[in-house]
């Protein structure tokens, strides 16, 4: 790729075109993926994704009786594939890639907003656009663009980074009309984002956030003002209210996943042993974003649950470092803002799932939102002052790039092939349920029947009351004329 000048808008194009090529060559192998794992309940199962025809009917019956409700901008999304293309998964897979780009582009444009009014005139866009295709490339990436049903993941950032992009405009607007028509594109985005994936709500923070790191004097002198009309207790009580508000919301929202004491329902966990578990799963997750070798990478991570703070000890360890990261950058907030905006907004954006609700402990699509704000970083913070230092670093960039774009490919050719993905998720989590039989249902629906038996067989011992693994054994064994076996299975 060409060093590009700051101000040539053909060599930018050009250069925009290469990075998205070179995303489409990395992601090429996992476009003939098949439908996996929650794809099923998702949109196989989903009835009303299962459009034929446009009609406003199939539109409310979309948003109605979709299998997570709370996602209608995603699932309508995906009825318009079906509608489009039926349940050919190779569409939906290229749909996917195209979001993933458009992330990279819309990440492109925030990075140069932050660089222009924020960098004190020393942004470097040929590091903006290095960092976007570190995230492009970068496999931990491929959970939320080659897995179908992540789509919610990645069309949510795209409508937060937009939302965040127009909200930092709209901010720096000398007149009232422009400034409120970037305010109300910002909001717009923002209900697109909430609409896609529950994570979309953490943009109201993330602005917060952003007014506290680089407008702190005037947020709180327009506090001052207010406490000034209003008094001190009008504020408060507002303030209170509007937060239980929220909570309240969120709740609701949330309904039966959050738990605390309780064991949660087809989990060997409670929602506190959740969240202790999950100091240690971001440490997991940021191993995986230095070393992302595919060896490492998993659709289903098997990943031991924290019992306590001392259980194990690398519990306590990982929320220590995380207290003293969050110290050090609100420390940090006045006199090194480009640096702690991003870190306290990478631990935001991981905020409502480490929390204790009724989920997985480790998915690498939870990386996807967060890492923008690695690329964030990395195009506010490194800023060569030299010609010498510039290639150095250009030079560097592009080496991680090539290395990103190889593990990348390699891993999306172990996701578009069906089979060598179910062996592949079986072997890293041996004694998670659900890889060990959805391989023996995918191998005994081929013809395999041994190895579809020792499959089912591990399912059980992983998970002895399951009428699932027990049924399709059950098959198995009247396939190969074992009838006794198979009516005790059965």
């Amino acid at each position: 790729m060409r060093i590009i000048s700051q101000h040539n808008r053909l060599t930018l194009t050009l250069a925009l075109l290469a990075t998205a090529a070179i995303t489409v060559l990395a992601y090429y192998p996992g476009m003939s993926a098949g439908f996996y794992f929650d794809d099923e309940p998702n949109l196989l199962e989903a009835a009303a994704l299962h459009w034929t025809e446009f009609s406003w009917s199939n539109v409310s019956g979309t948003v109605r009786d979709a299998h997570l409700t709370s996602r209608p901008v995603a699932n309508l999304s995906m009825a318009i594939n079906h509608l489009a293309s039926g349940l050919d998964p190779a569409p939906y897979h290229w749909t996917n890639l195209v979001i993933h780009i458009a992330a990279g582009l819309v990440l492109f444009w925030v990075i140069t907003l932050f660089q222009h009014h924020h960098g004190a005139g020393r942004g470097d866009q040929n590091i903006a656009l290095l960092a976007v295709l570190l995230f492009l490339v970068h496999p931990l990436n491929i959970q939320a663009t080659t897995y179908v049903v992540q789509r919610m993941t990645s069309l949510a950032t795209v409508f937060v980074l937009l939302s965040l992009g127009s909200y930092i405009s709209g901010r720096f607007q000398s007149d009232t009309a422009s400034r409120w028509r970037w305010f109300v594109l910002a909001g717009t985005c923002f209900l697109l984002a909430a609409g896609s994936k529950e994570t979309g709500f953490l943009l109201l923070p993330l602005l917060l956030l952003y007014e506290v790191c680089f407008n702190s004097t005037e947020l709180f002198a327009g506090y001052r003002r207010m406490v000034a009309r209003f008094g001190n207790f009008t504020i408060v009580l507002g303030g209170s209210l509007t937060l239980l508000a929220i909570g309240w919301l969120g709740w609701t929202l949330a309904g039966e996943s959050i738990s605390w004491a309780e064991t949660m329902p087809y989990r060997d966990f409670t929602g506190i042993e959740r969240v202790l578990t999950q100091g240690r799963v971001q440490f997991f997750y940021l191993s995986l974003l230095i070393w992302p070798a595919p060896s490492r990478l998993n659709l289903d991570h098997a990943f031991t649950v924290s019992r306590s703070l001392l259980e194990p000890a690398t519990t306590l360890l990982a929320f220590v470092v995380i207290a003293v990261i969050v110290i050090m950058a609100i420390r940090s907030i006045r006199t090194r803002p480009n640096l702690a905006f991003p870190v306290l907004a990478y631990l935001l954006l991981h905020s409502i799932e480490a929390g204790p609700i009724s989920l997985e402990l480790v998915f690498e699509h939870r990386m996807y939102l967060p890492m923008t704000m690695i690329a964030l970083s990395i195009g506010m913070n490194l800023r060569p002052t030299t010609r010498s230092q510039a290639v150095t670093s250009y030079a560097v960039l592009l080496v991680i790039a090539a290395l990103l774009t190889v593990s990348t490919y390699q891993r999306n050719e172990v996701w578009g092939d069906e089979m060598s993905f179910h062996r592949d998720v079986a072997q890293k989590s041996p004694w998670k349920f659900r890889p060990q039989y959805n391989l023996g249902t995918q191998l005994g629906m081929r013809g395999d029947l041994d190895e579809a038996k020792a499959a089912l067989e591990q399912a059980i011992r992983i998970w002895p009351d399951s009428s699932l693994a027990h049924n399709q054994l059950g098959t198995v064994y009247l396939i190969t004329g074992q009838a006794g076996l198979a009516e005790q299975y059965y």
